[in-house]
């Protein structure tokens, strides 16, 4: 007797996994990760004034965004020095770029938060012309002050994780740049 209600039970049990397993479509917003691959600028170094490409290489999953209608979020922490370029923000995609647009936090220490929140519509074409990555942000930054050696710091995430990054909460980077103001 035992048996047979350990084998009922474990029937009934894989019977749900497999329903379970069916929902959705197929696609799990577990699958691959958003991330930030790398953050680079076209020169190691700008004079007051002058502004230089910072690139934003990062990863993330069609089906979690396309499918399954999540947001990536990315969050650039500028140091003391420099400035973000209003209207200069974009997503490489394929055929030309896409304007985006951060929300944006000024610290009292003068460090800048950028925080950008990408859905579908921006990101169904999104394309790294290097190869690396599944997307590449760009935004001209400027020297603001001649503060020498800093750091640009940044992190990506869905919109169902806690991407940290703000006056109040460090950001965990998961990539930085050395830069220097002159």
């Amino acid at each position: 007797m035992r048996c047979k209600t350990f084998v009922a039970q474990s029937v009934m049990l894989a019977a749900t996994m497999v329903l379970v397993s069916g929902c959705g479509g197929g696609s799990s917003s577990a699958g691959k990760p958003s991330e930030v691959r790398s953050v680079s600028t076209d020169d190691p170094s700008v004079v007051v004034g002058d502004d230089v490409d910072l690139t934003v290489d990062f990863s993330f999953s069609t089906d979690t965004v396309v499918h399954d209608n999540h947001n990536v979020t990315i969050v650039v922490k500028l140091p003391r020095g420099l400035a973000f370029q209003p209207e200069t923000a974009r997503i490489d995609e394929i055929g030309g770029t896409d304007k985006v647009t951060p929300s944006i936090e000024f610290c009292a220490d003068g460090t800048t938060y950028l925080r950008f929140d990408l859905g579908q519509n921006v990101l169904a074409n999104a394309s790294d012309a290097a190869g690396g990555a599944d997307g590449s942000l760009i935004m001209a930054i400027a020297g603001s002050e001649a503060v020498g050696a800093v750091s640009i710091e940044a992190a990506a995430g869905y919109d169902f994780e806690v991407v940290l990054g703000s006056c109040a909460q460090p950001l965990a980077p998961q990539d930085t740049a050395p830069f220097t103001v002159l």
